[in-house]
């Protein structure tokens, strides 16, 4: 890809990543058939239409080491670029209060339990009638909510209470149960995500939008300036979708957006967006996400008129900027765009270039 330099993640940022991988926090903690998912609530009388301006962050910046960007991969739950930010805890062990940024309805609590890990609580809020946040991954909830709510039950929980801006909500983290980040996710009407079709996307993925948006501009400096993402564009992205090209999300045949091992992206990596990523869902033989040469032709560069075109899939390090080369090749990935949105793909997973056609093993991508 033109680089012959791979800068080191500060060690700091790279053990804290690693153990939030290790922990699996920062890969999606449910599965795809919990109701996990925003949904449009509606309307409510009495918000106002638009305004929606967020006045305080949810946890005290002083306990964060940074904001993790939009887009952060980790398969399967996160094949697709995530539509939320984290907020990455110096301390995990530490017991973080959360409180709400602006003034707004708490409209929808999703209970879990997490065998060996307790309960766990992702909160949905509604602040103007076309504008949406969720915080999620508290711990415990506070006495003031529980208090003037009905009694929680296992899954999704209707809700509607008005908070306000500051307000305790929970706490997140504790000294005998770690929280590595929080989720901090926004979707509002008034953005759509470019993908390419589409009606194949939630209804949150389609209206995702930056948290730090709604920020006045000092205090949106401040916290963009706590971002960890190489170069000046601090923003992150959703939707890498090129129509025509190989660049963005593809669906297996059939498959929905809750299909999580039959997804596939080709997309920058989110922290390091001058490296390409191959995400894997599981349905072509190895979850994971994947790098490769420096010398390979771009995502968007690959259209129906390349043709058939391999490359070798090198294994990822987070401790490297880009791919680790010391490690030999984990397979070697074929593709060929069959028309504008429609992709056959197989995987040799072999560290041997020993395959130039398909195989029956090849499966069928869509947009």
């Amino acid at each position: 890809m033109g680089h012959s330099h791979r800068p080191r993640l500060h060690p700091s940022i790279a053990l804290a990543l690693a153990v939030g991988i290790g922990l699996g926090f920062f890969t999606s903690c449910r599965s795809p058939s919990d109701p996990g998912r925003v949904t449009d609530p509606g309307v409510i009388p009495g918000l106002p239409e638009t305004g929606a301006h967020f006045t305080v962050f949810p946890v005290d910046t002083s306990d964060l080491s940074f904001l993790v960007p939009l887009g952060w991969l980790s398969p399967p739950g996160h094949t697709f670029p995530s539509d939320h930010i984290y907020l990455s805890y110096r301390d995990p062990y530490k017991r973080h209060r959360v409180v709400a940024p602006v003034d707004g309805y708490l409209i929808w609590i999703l209970h879990a339990d997490t065998v060996g890990d307790g309960a766990d609580y992702k909160l949905q809020f509604q602040p103007t009638q076309h504008f949406h946040y969720y915080l999620d991954h508290l711990s415990e909830m506070d006495t003031s909510v529980l208090s003037h709510i009905p009694p929680l039950h296992l899954g999704g929980n209707d809700v509607r209470l008005l908070v306000h801006a500051g307000q305790t909500l929970g706490w997140s983290g504790s000294p005998t149960r770690g929280k590595i980040a929080m989720d901090f996710g926004v979707f509002a009407d008034s953005v759509q995500q470019p993908f390419v079709i589409p009606s194949h996307y939630n209804y949150s993925a389609l209206h995702t939008d930056n948290p730090l948006h709604y920020y006045e501009p000092a205090l949106r400096a401040a916290l963009t300036a706590m971002v960890f993402r190489d170069g000046p564009d601090k923003e992150g992205k959703v939707c890498d979708d090129v129509d025509g090209t190989l660049a963005g999300n593809w669906f297996s045949q059939g498959a929905t957006d809750r299909d999580w091992t039959r997804l596939l992206a080709f997309v920058p990596d989110p922290l390091h967006p001058q490296y390409p990523r191959v995400v894997m869902g599981g349905e072509l033989g190895q979850i994971g996400d994947f790098a490769l040469r420096f010398s390979a032709p771009r995502f968007s560069a690959i259209t129906p008129a390349s043709g058939f075109v391999k490359q070798a899939l090198i294994g990822w390090d987070p401790n490297l900027a880009g791919a680790s080369y010391a490690v030999p090749v984990r397979g070697w990935l074929m593709t060929q765009m069959l028309d504008a949105q429609t992709l056959k793909v197989e995987v040799n997973w072999s560290e041997l270039d020993s395959t130039s056609t398909f195989t029956s093993a090849a499966k069928i991508y869509v947009r």
